[in-house]
């Protein structure tokens, strides 16, 4: 059978959008993997991976249908050789189903269903080893897309250079090394940035005066909005970005009402790895 050369396109600076349509014959039949043609398209598409692991990429990967867990799953560990994260926390599924709820009051356990504006953050940022990489895939897109329910990534890099640009080269080693204080973790510290892990959440951390004389969360917020991507995933379309090394976050959300208990919204799973 003739190879076939998967078709993508950098669509922005850090955004890669590609079809791996040729995945649904894997997923119905997994054994198909080891056949040449097959093999050539995956070792394609890890190229294309690992642009987000070594450039901080945004990899957006289109043709396939909904994917079940269990594909989900095969598609990391056997496709992407990678290893799932599993939270220390129980009640955390390997993968979660989100979808954006009305009438929610804001805390950190509804950071993920509320229309609001979601802060800038890494995922799992107080465990031990936070999970590398963010898999995410859109199950319902938002009731006003493509304007609603969009996504912002800033990678560590293009932000530190844009804060030097305002504050001077000294400035970037002072946001690294600062310990932000998070009243929902049993009041530890962590610290921004050890250059290897971000550890962060805007709606979480404590706020700190004296950057410059601004708040500092105000700082990351203003200056990460300027630089990070934005885009917005179609229906069944999937996005990986790296959770180490860059910020993240989900812009504001609609919802359609029918009835006070019938209402359409974005819908997603989403999935860790390293």
């Amino acid at each position: 059978m003739l190879t076939r050369e998967l078709i993508f396109e950098k669509i922005k600076s850090m955004i890669i959008q590609c079809d791996a349509s040729f995945l649904q014959e894997i997923f119905n039949q997994p054994k198909l993997l080891l056949e040449n043609y097959l093999k050539i398209d995956c070792d394609n598409l890890l190229q294309l991976f690992q642009k987000v692991d070594e450039n901080n990429d945004i990899l957006i990967i289109g043709g396939l249908n909904k994917l079940e867990n269990d594909d989900l799953k095969f598609f990391v560990e056997k496709i992407l050789n990678r290893t799932l994260f599993v939270s220390s926390r129980e009640e955390v599924a390997q993968i979660e189903f989100f979808k954006v709820e009305p009438f929610l009051e804001i805390n950190w356990k509804t950071l993920s269903e509320t229309s609001r504006v979601g802060g800038f953050h890494t995922d799992f940022w107080a465990s031990p080893i936070p999970p590398r990489f963010i898999l995410l895939q859109c199950l319902s897109t938002d009731p006003k897309h493509p304007h609603y329910g969009r996504n912002q990534y800033v990678p560590m890099n293009s932000f530190y250079q844009k804060i030097e640009n305002i504050f001077g080269t000294k400035s970037s080693e002072i946001l690294q090394d600062t310990k932000f204080y998070y009243a929902c973790h049993k009041g530890n510290y962590h610290q921004f940035d050890n250059g290897q892990t971000a550890r962060f959440h805007e709606f979480l951390a404590n706020d700190r005066t004296g950057f410059d004389d601004f708040s500092l969360l105000s700082v990351i917020r203003d200056v990460a909005l300027s630089v990070c991507e934005d885009f917005v995933l179609n229906k069944n379309e999937l996005v990986i970005f790296n959770n180490h090394r860059g910020l993240h976050r989900r812009g504001e959300a609609s919802i359609k009402f029918e009835t006070k208990d019938l209402y359409q919204s974005r819908h997603l799973n989403t999935l860790r790895f390293y």
